[in-house]
């Protein structure tokens, strides 16, 4: 009996474990979609990855740290690549 107690534990562990959102080091898994890792905000900007971390430790966009891993809100992500596609487009206007 013991032992099938043991196994049912296992099983259910193994089960949480794999309901737990995932963040992997190149930060484009996550369980939630409200948040993005640092890979797919370089892709949404259109620039490198070590770019968007710069940009982060440099306070230039929000972000949060876990270990070696930035975690950035999608919403966040959304506004600041509106408002630098707003700032081109005005840059691209006052150019002659």
């Amino acid at each position: 009996m013991q032992g099938k107690q043991e196994e049912a534990d296992a099983q259910e562990r193994k089960q949480r474990k794999r309901s737990r959102p995932t963040i992997g080091r190149d930060g484009r898994r996550f369980g939630d979609p409200d948040f993005m890792g640092d890979a797919e905000v370089a892709e949404m900007f259109g620039v490198h990855v070590e770019t968007v971390r710069k940009w982060a430790n440099d306070g230039v966009i929000p972000h949060t740290r876990l270990g070696i891993v930035y975690i950035f809100s999608r919403r966040q992500m959304v506004e600041a690549f509106d408002a630098r596609a707003l700032a081109e487009q005005e840059k691209r206007r006052g150019e002659p």
